[in-house]
């Protein structure tokens, strides 16, 4: 039995909440490779500690599962690709050695270039990257959701980028599409899929039948993307977060 209360490597990485509105005790994983343990109010520390022990099948399983945890930089070195405008593109960057001190990029159908105005590394380089990237998730899944709604004829008010821990997206009753930026990562059909999937929620604001059917027409592999996407949602959820 793992002991979460004796083994420090588990106590480096459990975190302990309370919550008002928690109506059960729940032990989950989070984008940092945390081992989240929600207690609700009625319930003791002892109980709760004593409860999690007895998940310790589930939290071995989970371990041998974390995924490794790569900064922006080291996961483009390793996959130097970026999805924009139903486009697969190479991803090249360089630093620049001239007099330039401001951080560039430009893209065209044959590839993105990314030249940092400063030699830079760690956090530094990280940090020009993930403001590149972000800004090139702003314009391109923009355009990208404009590019569907105006095909199915629907009407949207606006588009938001964010850093969601565990969500590809979201669409709200004010008809806000909000999309994860790491969608930049993953294939152009995979990010169509995420973005058609909100799309729908404009119709039908739930997960009902009706939804279904409706998604089944905008994107006939929807199940088969939504399994991928399940599948890939550790890993590149992950990106860019750190322990």
């Amino acid at each position: 039995m793992i002991s979460i209360r004796l083994l420090p490597h588990l106590k480096q990485i459990l975190c302990v909440k309370r919550s008002a509105r928690a109506k059960r005790l729940s032990l989950r994983v989070n984008a940092q490779n945390r081992f989240v343990l929600t207690i609700p109010q009625t319930v003791s520390y002892t109980k709760a500690f004593d409860w999690a022990e007895a998940q310790s099948a589930w939290i071995q399983a989970q371990l041998i599962q974390l995924p490794e945890l790569l900064s922006i930089g080291q996961y483009l070195e390793r996959n130097p690709f970026l999805t924009c405008s139903g486009m697969r593109l190479p991803l090249s960057i360089q630093d620049s050695l001239g007099s330039k001190n401001a951080d560039t990029y430009q893209i065209s159908v044959e590839g993105i270039y990314v030249w940092l105005g400063q030699v830079k590394d760690g956090s530094l380089r990280d940090q020009s990257l993930y403001v590149i990237v972000r800004k090139l998730a702003k314009k391109y899944l923009t355009q990208r959701v404009a590019h569907w709604a105006h095909h199915y004829a629907l009407e949207y008010n606006q588009v938001r980028i964010g850093d969601q821990t565990t969500r590809w997206g979201s669409c709200s009753n004010r008809r806000t599409i909000s999309l994860n930026w790491r969608l930049l990562l993953i294939s152009p059909q995979l990010q169509d899929a995420v973005i058609l999937h909100e799309l729908a929620h404009l119709t039908e604001m739930n997960h009902s039948a009706s939804f279904w059917r409706l998604l089944a027409h905008y994107d006939a592999n929807y199940a088969a993307h939504h399994a991928e996407l399940k599948r890939l949602s550790r890993e590149i959820l992950s990106v860019g977060r750190s322990i």
